[in-house]
């Protein structure tokens, strides 16, 4: 039996990290908030897609902020409209990225 994918993944890096405490948070007068903001868009050419995760948590009302981006490198195996290449990005990619955010 041979299986093959429309996809694989190559390559994970970190593109960009920012980290700040909140130097006037105060755990005993005040309840950490969290709200996370993910963000993810693709750049394709060929059958190289890039994939751009971002994860933004910025409460002022939050012990700290951070903002992470990781950049997922994927070879496609086959041609994607823009509609599957969305779909790709938002569901597949994403979930084998995460973890290493």
């Amino acid at each position: 039996m041979n299986s093959t994918s429309d996809f694989s993944f190559i390559d994970f890096r970190i593109h960009r990290l920012n980290f700040s405490l909140n130097d006037k948070f105060n755990s005993n007068l005040t309840e950490a908030k969290v709200q996370t903001e993910f963000k993810i868009r693709h750049e394709s050419r060929q059958n190289r897609l890039k994939v751009f995760l971002s994860i933004n948590f910025d409460d002022k009302s939050a012990p700290f902020s951070i903002l992470l981006e990781g950049v997922g490198l994927f070879e496609l195996h086959r041609s994607f409209t823009d509609a599957e290449l969305d779909v790709l990005t938002n569901n597949h990619c994403s979930t084998v990225m995460f973890p290493y955010l």
